[in-house]
């Protein structure tokens, strides 16, 4: 089997490895913003102990739906 050098990404991840992603995909959207819209309910997220926890679709969604 070939394999195609795809990178495989989670789909829910930590508040600074999705503000990661977005600079990667050339997303204008920083830490700061990504807890803001938790924090004020815009954005649903998960938290676990310190971590929060964002979905990537969840993200593209808002992002969609928001402009």
């Amino acid at each position: 089997m070939k394999s195609n050098n795809v990178k495989k990404r989670a789909d829910i991840a930590t508040i600074g490895n999705t503000a990661a992603r977005c600079r990667e995909e050339g997303i204008p959207v920083g830490e700061k913003t990504l807890r803001r819209w938790v924090d004020e309910g815009k954005l649903p997220a998960v938290r676990t102990g310190r971590k929060i926890l964002v979905s990537w679709q969840n993200l593209m969604d808002y992002l969609t739906v928001s402009v």
